[in-house]
């Protein structure tokens, strides 16, 4: 059964989790869906906090400059849209069962956690004066 395949992995993308509210409910030992939905959305949810910290960063280095501060704006929207539709679609992939809430979480925290080493990359970038 493939949701039998997918629950290691789902619990090892739990070990990796780091906030407080996962930590609470002990995410290296998660079995049930409930507890696996709410380590992912944990997860996803430390991922939105340093995203949107990253992002002030990212829009304080640009504070004087609005083409840049729009077109960053516009990009960040555009790819929040591929975000969700991204995960929504790996979601699908796992047929409407009970783990896919479990498995869009994941992918919205792992999709996030990228965009933020993306966003530290690009503010530590030097720029080109």
């Amino acid at each position: 059964m493939p949701t039998k395949k997918l629950l290691p992995g789902v619990a090892a993308l739990c070990l990796i989790s780091s906030g407080v509210t996962a930590q609470s409910t002990h995410c290296d030992k998660a079995e049930t869906q409930a507890e696996l939905r709410q380590c992912e959305q944990a997860r996803y949810q430390d991922a939105d906090r340093a995203l949107n910290a990253q992002w002030s960063l990212v829009m304080s280095k640009f504070a004087n400059e609005p083409d840049v501060e729009k077109a960053l704006l516009d990009a960040q929207r555009a790819w929040i849209s591929f975000r969700d539709l991204h995960c929504k679609t790996v979601g699908v992939q796992q047929g409407g069962g009970t783990l896919q809430p479990v498995v869009v979480a994941g992918c919205l925290a792992d999709v996030t956690d990228n965009r933020v080493e993306e966003f530290k990359a690009f503010v530590a970038a030097p720029e080109d004066n």
